[in-house]
């Protein structure tokens, strides 16, 4: 094991940074990515949660699952990296009999990827069409967050095996008339382990209230070894069939016109038998796919012309679910009744800002979520009091 480093000038430590992306030939190892699912959502909410967003939705979906999020996540990349366009990343996602593992290999401006859930796609050398990857940009070119973050030495050590330097990094204050171009760790304290000879970041921790609520860090790294060609041959898994990654996308979203998304559905779509007159929709049939383990639904989306309301509706056929017995924070619901049933409905606390307020219903079989930030509980109960069945015929010309 290499012993650690002497403490360098700051200067000397943003001179390493600024050229990292150009230190090394090949890369090989493997990442290690945590995150507490619970200060995250906190930290987004403190961060998103007042922005408005500009779009109404109404949505008939597959039933999801029940069973609450871990409280923290750790996901496994391994990856070989030849700069300046080839990466192959093998990820395991979960652990145990539910881990999964995804393949992306990336060279040039094409990529190909397979996960059990989605199965294979590729981009054709579309460059429009990106596919994401656990290994931030920052990590290997950590130049992009000079302008954003002040830095301190704060000593040296040793990480994966290899001597680093160990530098805490805040916020730097901005003017309001400059563009925020930061993603959600922009706002947050971070400590980074940079490679003492590379200037990579062998570590970046993000924290909130003194506690890290993400973390990416290699466990093991190797640089400038030999890595063949045959590491950026994507390999069809048997019985897969490569989807072009679009025709998938627009596949699973099924825009079509209400009454064939009616006729689609194997349950019954309901519809407000009036919106306001600047109101316009969108619809979406999303067949169900075991696969995904998604049961099929119907997505209608609303926007009103000056985009000032949003509105998320979740309808699938409610089997015997029936409604939730308590609300999302495990509040109880207001009950109201309607002609067809019952409707529950939820208000988030203050603590619980940018959340939407929700109403859930059962209409003959139906189950029927409206969720919205942007109209009140009354106005989710006028609406699920005027649901009609949708038109299963297209509508008569103007």
């Amino acid at each position: 094991m290499e012993p650690p480093a002497p403490v360098p000038a700051l200067g000397d430590l943003l001179v390493l940074m600024q050229g990292a992306h150009r230190s090394f030939r090949t890369l090989r190892g493997e990442l290690r990515c945590w995150n507490h699912t619970q200060r995250h959502y906190e930290a987004f909410q403190r961060q998103y949660g007042d922005a408005k967003l500009s779009h109404l939705t109404l949505v008939a979906t597959g039933e999801g699952s029940d069973e609450p999020a871990p409280l923290e996540t750790v996901d496994i990349a391994r990856i070989w990296l030849v700069r300046p366009d080839r990466l192959r990343e093998e990820l395991t996602s979960g652990h145990g009999a539910r881990a999964t593992v995804s393949t992306l290999v990336h060279v040039g401006a094409t990529w190909w990827s397979y996960n059990p859930g989605y199965g294979a796609m590729t981009n054709d050398g579309d460059a429009s069409s990106q596919h994401g990857s656990r290994l931030q940009r920052a990590v290997l070119d950590p130049a992009e967050l000079l302008p954003w973050r002040e830095l301190e030495i704060a000593g040296t050590d040793v990480h994966a095996g290899r001597p680093v330097i160990r530098v805490t990094s805040r916020p730097s204050p901005r003017d309001t008339f400059l563009p925020d171009v930061r993603g959600i760790s922009g706002e947050w304290p971070e400590e980074y382990l940079v490679d003492a000879e590379r200037g990579i970041l062998l570590r970046i921790a993000t924290f909130i209230d003194g506690e890290p609520f993400a973390v990416a860090e290699f466990t093991s790294v190797v640089f400038d070894e030999e890595i063949g060609e045959e590491t950026f041959r994507f390999v069809l898994p048997p019985g897969e069939e490569l989807r072009n990654a679009r025709d998938g996308i627009d596949a699973d979203l099924g825009v079509m016109p209400l009454h064939e998304a009616a006729q689609a559905a194997p349950f019954g779509v309901y519809v407000p038998a009036s919106v306001p007159d600047d109101w316009h929709m969108r619809v979406h049939f999303i067949a169900a796919n075991e696969r995904h383990g998604w049961a099929a639904g119907v997505s209608i989306h609303y926007v009103d012309a000056m985009s000032r309301v949003n509105v998320n509706v979740n309808e699938h056929d409610a089997g015997d679910g029936g409604l939730p017995e308590t609300a999302p924070n495990g509040d109880a619901w207001r009950v109201e009744r309607l002609p067809h049933g019952e409707l529950r409905l939820w208000e988030p606390s203050d603590m619980e800002r940018g959340m939407p307020r929700i109403g859930v219903t059962v209409i003959a079989g139906t189950r029927v979520q409206i969720s919205t930030a942007d109209l009140g509980l009354d106005a989710i109960a006028e609406l699920a009091a005027g649901l009609v069945p949708a038109p299963q015929v297209p509508p008569a010309p103007d």
